[in-house]
C-alpha cells in the first residue's frame, strides 16, 4: 500500500517545520529524504512512525508493521548486543538468523558484549540490526551511517538492500551518494523561511 502525505503542517511553538507538505511513497519503494538540517526530515519520519501527530493534514496508507533506526541509537547500554536485538524481535527470528545478521554487519565478535563497551559505529550497526530483524513492511532509517568508515558503510548498505527487498524503505541522509547506492528515489525537502 502506498503511503500518501497530504497537506501536513507541523509546528513546534512558533517554529513551523512542515507547511502543507505533500509526498507519496510507493509500496516497496526506496526513498532517500534529503535536505538541510532543520527542514523537517526527522519530523516527517516521526509523523510516519506515529510518534508525532501533525497539526493538520493527513497520512494515508500507514503500514502497521514498522521499524526504525533513529538519529540517536536508543539502545539499552547495560544489555548485550544480542539482548538489545532480542527485546524487539519476534520469537520467530532464530538464533541462526540473528547470527547471520551480526556476521553481515561485522558484529559477530561483539554478540555478548554490553552495548556500553561498543564504539559509536558499532552501536549504529546494532540499531540497524534491530530494525532489519524486526518484522516490518516500512523501515525508516534516520542518518543510519553515522560513525561508519567507508568500507563498513558499503558492507552495511549491501546488507540493508538485501534485507529490505520488497519493503518500503525511507532513508534520511545528507550524503548525496546514498540515493544511487540504494537505487532510491530522492525526496528533497526545503526549510520553511
Amino acid at each position: 500500500m502506498d503511503i500518501v502525505v497530504k497537506n501536513v503542517c507541523k509546528s513546534f511553538g512558533d517554529k513551523k517545520v512542515l507547511e502543507n507538505f505533500n509526498a507519496c511513497f510507493s509500496a516497496g519503494s526506496r526513498t532517500c529524504i534529503m535536505g538541510p538540517s532543520g527542514c523537517g526530515k526527522t519530523t516527517l519520519a516521526h509523523i510516519l512512525l506515529g510518534i508525532v501527530k501533525p497539526d493538520s493534514g493527513s497520512v494515508e496508507g500507514i503500514l502497521r508493521k514498522m521499524s526504525a533506526v533513529f538519529q540517536e541509537d536508543r539502545l539499552s547500554e547495560d544489555f548485550s548486543v544480542l539482548s538489545n536485538v532480542r527485546m524487539v524481535t519476534e520469537k520467530s527470528v532464530s538464533k541462526a538468523e540473528i547470527e547471520a545478521c551480526f556476521s553481515a554487519l561485522g558484529l559477530e565478535k561483539s554478540i555478548h558484549l554490553p552495548v556500553r563497551e561498543l564504539s559509536g559505529g558499532m552501536k549504529r550497526r546494532v540499531a540497524i540490526a534491530r530494525a532489519l530483524l524486526t518484522d516490518s513492511d516500512l523501515i525508516v532509517m534516520d542518518e543510519p551511517f553515522k560513525g561508519l568508515d567507508d568500507t563498513t558503510k558499503q558492507q552495511v548498505i549491501s546488507y540493508i538492500r538485501q534485507k529490505t527487498a520488497g519493503k518500503t524503505l525511507l532513508l534520511i541522509s545528507h550524503d548525496e551518494e546514498d540515493a544511487p547506492a540504494f537505487e532510491a528515489n530522492i525526496l528533497r525537502m526545503e526549510s520553511i523561511s
